[in-house]
C-alpha cells in the first residue's frame, strides 16, 4: 500500500508560498518615495535572497534589531562581528540572550538564535575584534565591489565579498 504525500510535505521550508509577498510589493514596483534610479523588479528580490551579502557591527541592543529586521526581510548571508560577552545586564534591550547565555559570545548567539529561528538563513558570527582598514574601500565592499578586505585581529577573513 502506496502512502500518498500530502502537498504540505511538499513545500519547502525555506521558501513557502506566500512568504516573499510583502518584499514583492516594495520592490515590483515603483513608488513616489523610491529614488529615481531605483528600477523595479523580480530581479530585485531575487537579489536579496540569493547573492546579497550583509555584514553587521555589533550585536547588542541595534545589532540585536538589525539582525532580526535583515533576515526577517529575506536576506540569508548575514555575518556578525562582535567581540563582547553576554551579561545579565544586556536582557533588558538584547532580545536575543537568555539567562543560560551569560558569558558566552554575543555574536555567537545571536547568530545561532536567528539561524533557528528564520528558515534558510544563514548567519555567520565572528566573536572578534573589528579593525576597518581602509575605510573608503570598505563602503565599496558595502556597495558589491569586491577584491577589499576586512581585517580581524591584523588577519583578513575574507579577501574578496
Amino acid at each position: 500500500m502506496e502512502v500518498e504525500e500530502s502537498p504540505s510535505s511538499s513545500i519547502d521550508p525555506n521558501n513557502w508560498p506566500g512568504r516573499w509577498n510583502h518584499l514583492q510589493k516594495l520592490l515590483v514596483r515603483g513608488g513616489p518615495l523610491a529614488h529615481l534610479d531605483f528600477e523595479p523588479g523580480p530581479e530585485v528580490l531575487n537579489f536579496i535572497l540569493e547573492n546579497a551579502k550583509v555584514l553587521v557591527i555589533g550585536a547588542g541592543g541595534l545589532g540585536c534589531e538589525l539582525l532580526k529586521d535583515l533576515a526577517l526581510s529575506g536576506f540569508r548571508n548575514i555575518d556578525v562581528i562582535d567581540m563582547d560577552t553576554i551579561d545579565i545586564s544586556n536582557f533588558n534591550r538584547q532580545f536575543l540572550f537568555r539567562r543560560k547565555d551569560i558569558g558566552k559570545p554575543k555574536a555567537t548567539v545571536a547568530a545561532e538564535f536567528v539561524n533557528q529561528r528564520i528558515a534558510g538563513c544563514c548567519c555567520t558570527p565572528y566573536p572578534l575584534k573589528i579593525i576597518l582598514i581602509f575605510a573608503h574601500p570598505f563602503f565599496n565592499l558595502l556597495r558589491g565591489n569586491g577584491n577589499q578586505r576586512l581585517t580581524v585581529h591584523s588577519k583578513p577573513i575574507r579577501s574578496s565579498y
